[in-house]
Formats: C-alpha cells, sequence, structure tokens
C-alpha cells in the first residue's frame, strides 16, 4: 500500500522530499519499526516501541513539538496498526 504525506513529517527518519511511504499491509510491528497506524479515522505513522513490555508507544517521527506519541495497550480500542513501512518513492510527481 502507499501513503501520500509531507516529507517534513519523517525528517529524522532520513526522509526529506518524501510523497509515498510504501508498506506492507500487516497489523504486527517489531520494536523500532515505522508503522501506519489508525486512530479513529486518522492514519499517522509513528515507531513503534514496546519499553515495558505491556504498553505499547506509538512515538512521532518528525521533530514537530506538534507531533504526540500515542501510549496504549494491546486492548485498547480506538487504534490499530495497519502497517509497516518498507521503503519509499522519493520526488514522485502527482
Amino acid at each position: 500500500m502507499g501513503v501520500s504525506l509531507d516529507g517534513r513529517i519523517t525528517s529524522w527518519v532520513g526522509y526529506q522530499t518524501v510523497d509515498i511511504m510504501v508498506a506492507r499491509r500487516t497489523p504486527d510491528a517489531s520494536d523500532g519499526e515505522i508503522v501506519v497506524a489508525r486512530t479513529g479515522t486518522n492514519i499517522t505513522l509513528k515507531c513503534r516501541h514496546r519499553p515495558n513490555g505491556e504498553r505499547v508507544e506509538l512515538r512521532p517521527c518528525s521533530k514537530n513539538p506538534e507531533h504526540c506519541a500515542i501510549v496504549t495497550d494491546e486492548q485498547t480500542e480506538g487504534w490499530d496498526i495497519v502497517g509497516v513501512i518498507v521503503g519509499a518513492m522519493i520526488g514522485t510527481p502527482r
């Protein structure tokens, strides 16, 4: 699947002018992977971490202070992982 975004969102993970991130559809992810997460009706890219083995932290992939982490556990409703980023198409014309 492809996720269209503004390259400023992922600036600290090495992408500056990305138009489309390529994701593999999966509900599972490992620590440190960049995931496509759904929260309600919104789609977001976050870095998945599980620091204490119970809760899941989906941390922003940017330094933008307006982007915040999602801290939850596997049973909490209202969010889910829909894919894992596997690549990017840089400078893709629209």
